[in-house]
Order: C-alpha cells, then sequence, then structure tokens
C-alpha cells in the first residue's frame, strides 16, 4: 500500500515517503549534495532559505533539515558540510510537536554499518546523545589508574 501524497509531485521528501504497507520505514541513503533552497516556513509563513540534502538515490526530492537533523548529521560527519557529500544516513518516520498539534516528521540516525565499522563516529555519537539528556561521557580509565 503507497501513500497517497507519495505520489503527488513534491520537491522535498516528508514522512509519507518513508512508508510501505502502511508502516514506516528506516531508508540509509547517501548524500549527494548539499544546498540552500527556498522553500516555504510554516513557522514565519514565509519564503526563506532552508539548507537541503539532495539524495544520491533519488535526487528529484530533497530533504530539508531542521535544527535536530542538521546537528545530528554534524556531529556524525562534521560540521563542514561540503564533506557531508558521499556520506551515509539513516532516515525514519516519527512524530514531532508542532504548536499543540503532533506532525509527522523525518528524523536522522546513524547506519548500523557506520556505528559498526567507526569507534570515532560511536563516540561522537554517544556523546552527543548523552548531552542531549544532560549527561556527560565519562572517559574509562586507564589500566594504571585502575590499578591505583
Amino acid at each position: 500500500m503507497t501513500h497517497y501524497r507519495s505520489l503527488l509531485d513534491h520537491e522535498f521528501l516528508g514522512a509519507f515517503d518513508l512508508q510501505r504497507d502502511g508502516k514506516g520505514i528506516e531508508v540509509t541513503i547517501t548524500i549527494g549534495k548539499v544546498e540552500l533552497t527556498e522553500c516555504f516556513d510554516p513557522k514565519t509563513n514565509e519564503k526563506g532559505k532552508k539548507l537541503c540534502i539532495v539524495p544520491a538515490e533519488r535526487p528529484e526530492r530533497k530533504f530539508a533539515l531542521n535544527k535536530t537533523n542538521a546537528d545530528l548529521i554534524a556531529a556524525l560527519h562534521g560540521t563542514d558540510a561540503d564533506k557531508w557529500v558521499g556520506k551515509k544516513i539513516t532516515l525514519y518516520p516519527a512524530q514531532t510537536a508542532f504548536g499543540k498539534r503532533r506532525e509527522d516528521c523525518i528524523r536522522v540516525k546513524v547506519p548500523e554499518e557506520v556505528i559498526r565499522d567507526s569507534p570515532t563516529i560511536r563516540s561522537r555519537v554517544r556523546a552527543k546523545l548523552l548531552a542531549e539528556i544532560g549527561w556527560t561521557a565519562v572517559q574509562p580509565k586507564s589500566r594504571e589508574e585502575r590499578q591505583e
């Protein structure tokens, strides 16, 4: 079952694009391009520039980044957006508060194979996630410190 909104002509990815048979799915994409795109902002009811990712696999649909998703990608792949090209991220559908309503949205997470293959990324993402809940990462003690 395909969500009807995914069949309409859209410039941007929506949470409805991440569904199969009425259930949300995770999709890992490769970042093909990072650009500023003019789009409508529902908070201000005006057009403005938005940071977008163009997936290499589906360049006709851009993924507009909000602060949460952009911060996670920066924690994962560094703050230089030009260096995000060629990197992988996983998108999944979720819900977020929009005023007093709950709205469908897309969230970003680290692809499993990236976490498995990179200890540096594992530690960066762990520190970011701990910071979001107000904790700090504690460095493990060295062998000498443990023996004291």
